[in-house]
């Protein structure tokens, strides 16, 4: 599911009316017009699988629809994991680990979660040691067997995570992911 506080209804939105289709159109066998409002306002949720089709009803790529908003915001969460590793910065992807490890022992977000495994993973990447715990690399190996097992699909976001963390995962673990 989508989240309540997410920008892609409202996005959906502004491209559906810049293609001039209606709401009615729009939501053609996928949803009606009263949930796909609901969701352009951000009021509502949709599961991915309804938003691509959505975005076929008005001729609008996913990717294209993904690419700007959630690629920008995630590269801004990692903007200082990159930074640290293109300079070669083992000291600072450290720093960077055990901030994000402490904030996600506080508050147990996915996002520091990641956030946290990026930054190993760039400095195992970069150093040829790793640094991750195990109880991490067994959160994030849980974290994508619910994505799987729960039959849902990928989204960008977790594509995303996925490939910037792969280096942690052993062999068993990458091919039980992406089979």
């Amino acid at each position: 599911m989508i989240r309540k506080d997410n920008i892609y209804g409202p996005k959906f939105r502004k491209l559906r009316v810049l293609h001039h289709i209606s709401l009615v159109d729009a939501a053609k066998d996928i949803t009606n017009k009263s949930t796909l409002a609901e969701w352009e306002k951000g009021k509502d949720n949709l599961s991915w699988c309804k938003v691509i089709e959505l975005l076929f009803n008005i001729h609008i790529q996913p990717i294209e629809f993904l690419e700007d908003s959630v690629s920008s915001q995630l590269y801004e969460a990692i903007a200082n994991i990159a930074v640290a590793y293109q300079n070669n910065d083992e000291k600072q992807l450290i720093r960077i680990f055990k901030e994000n490890l402490q904030k996600y022992k506080d508050d147990k977000t996915k996002d520091y979660m990641f956030r946290t495994a990026i930054a190993a993973n760039f400095y195992e990447d970069l150093t040829g040691h790793s640094m991750c715990p195990l109880v991490l690399k067994e959160k994030i190996i849980l974290y994508f067997s619910n994505v799987i097992d729960n039959e849902n699909f990928w989204c960008y976001e977790d594509i995303f995570y996925f490939e910037l963390i792969t280096q942690l995962l052993d062999a068993k673990h990458l091919y039980e992911t992406v089979k």
